[in-house]
């Protein structure tokens, strides 16, 4: 594709993923002793790059030299999560209650694309084009979670959930995709009684 040979000198020591943003919701039902069983949806598209390089054999007055060109690898990725937990809520009749979430993780990603851009040259790792076709990469994952945060009683039935989850994820991209850490800041919306569940919360 290059027109001549090349050969990749150093991969990206690290693919870096963009701040973006999730949404989902959460089924909970808290019992007596303010300790609640749920299921929490999220699902997010991230953006990752990482900066490599490439060593091409370029001709120079008579000779063939190596010569050391800058290469951007970017892609995209969507996710999805489903957590079976417990969460605690610790003074549920104050207007401002801590609570702490503990629970399994269930995940599914999809790589949508992964491109390599050399010099002004931009190729799609997912295709092979050789054969002409187009790669898919993704799959089923499983893990753990935890989370905590305040929760904040607006009026009524009513409430506003602010805090934070951390996962330990086996998110299956590729081959030997290695288990990893990954955390977001939510902001919930919470609603009791409805449908004769105690909760139904959107973030």
């Amino acid at each position: 594709m290059l027109n001549r040979d090349y050969r990749i000198f150093q991969y990206p020591p690290e693919m870096i993923y963009n701040n973006t943003f999730n949404w989902g919701a959460i089924f909970e039902k808290v019992w007596k002793n303010s300790l609640g069983t749920l299921v929490h949806f999220n699902t997010m598209t991230m953006d990752v790059s990482g900066i490599g390089a490439l060593q091409l054999q370029e001709w120079n007055g008579g000779s063939v030299e190596p010569v050391l060109e800058e290469i951007i690898l970017s892609g995209r990725e969507n996710r999805f999560n489903i957590n079976l937990g417990l969460q605690k809520l610790f003074k549920p009749e104050e207007m401002t209650t801590p609570f702490l979430e503990l629970g399994a993780n269930l995940n599914y990603a999809l790589a949508q694309k992964n491109r390599v851009h050399i010099r002004t040259l931009e190729y799609n790792i997912f295709y092979d084009y050789e054969s002409n076709l187009q790669i898919q990469y993704g799959g089923m994952g499983w893990g753990a979670y935890a989370g905590g945060g305040y929760r904040f009683k607006v009026s009524g039935n009513y409430f506003l959930d602010f805090g934070v989850s951390l996962y330990y994820q086996d998110v299956v991209l590729f081959e030997d995709s290695p288990w990893e850490w990954s955390y977001n800041l939510f902001m919930r919306f919470a609603a009791t009684d409805i449908f004769g569940l105690d909760a139904l919360e959107g973030n």
